[in-house]
């Protein structure tokens, strides 16, 4: 009954927001309805032409994609392991843990922009470590704690992405990049979870999809770093003036 009377204040203080400072920036359909469909694409393309846009974009269709079913089973983890716990406070702590891990990406702008395969590859190994660590530990206590870390963990890459996505592109029309890359995300999602309920996947299951998931992100991004180091001292024949990631 508590959420009855959240709620209502909730909704007061929507009602009391102040006016937006700034017009939202153009979504991707909208520029397609008002400039044309190969207009929209075109400036989309070009977006994706610089690397930290490119590499934070192929974080967010595998990341997002695979945590979205994390965040539609996690429940029923906890349920699993213990039918008649409580998980309102649960609920909570993981709220807070992922609104803090969110401010983080402000105070590290400059790494998110720069160094963005370093910080894809830490958060990435961290999100898989915690998902496979509630998966090994069979207890509901388990499942609290690393399931708050893993979600956590993804709270502050979700907000860096964008971040960093907004950030490096002169342009005020990130939100094209944003549509696109939530569009392809939830639709892999969509055909994953579908195909699994085919094949009568366990919460288990989901979970073992996310993590290998996540792992490939990390793997994905060892390849890079260990390009980039190759190219950089030239053991491959490239040219040395390679920016940092």
């Amino acid at each position: 009954y508590i959420s009855w009377p959240l709620s209502t204040v909730a909704a007061v203080f929507v009602l009391r927001l102040p006016p937006p400072v700034r017009d939202a920036p153009p979504s991707l359909p909208r520029v397609m309805k008002d400039e044309g469909i190969q207009s929209g694409m075109r400036q989309l393309l070009d977006m994706y032409r610089n690397k930290c846009v490119l590499t934070w974009s192929l974080w967010w269709v595998v990341g997002v994609g695979s945590m979205t079913i994390v965040f539609n089973y996690y429940q029923l983890q906890f349920y699993n392991r213990d039918p008649n716990g409580n998980f309102g406070l649960v609920e909570a702590v993981i709220e807070l843990a992922m609104a803090a891990a969110s401010l983080l990406p402000k105070r590290l702008e400059g790494i998110i922009t720069q160094h963005y395969v370093h910080v894809i590859l830490a958060t990435s190994a961290i999100t898989a470590g915690a998902l496979w660590m509630s998966l090994a530990w069979q207890t509901v206590l388990s499942a609290y704690v690393f399931n708050t870390i893993g979600l956590a963990s993804f709270g502050f890459q979700s907000v860096a992405a964008s971040a960093a996505i907004a950030s490096v592109l002169p342009s005020a029309r990130y939100a094209l990049v944003f549509t696109a890359n939530t569009f392809v995300a939830l639709g892999l999602c969509t055909v994953v979870q579908n195909l699994a309920t085919l094949n009568e996947w366990t919460t288990d299951n989901f979970y073992q999809f996310v993590i290998c998931a996540q792992t490939f992100i990390v793997v994905g991004s060892l390849l890079m770093l260990i390009v980039h180091v190759c190219k950089r001292a030239s053991w491959l024949g490239f040219d040395q003036s390679v920016p940092d990631l």
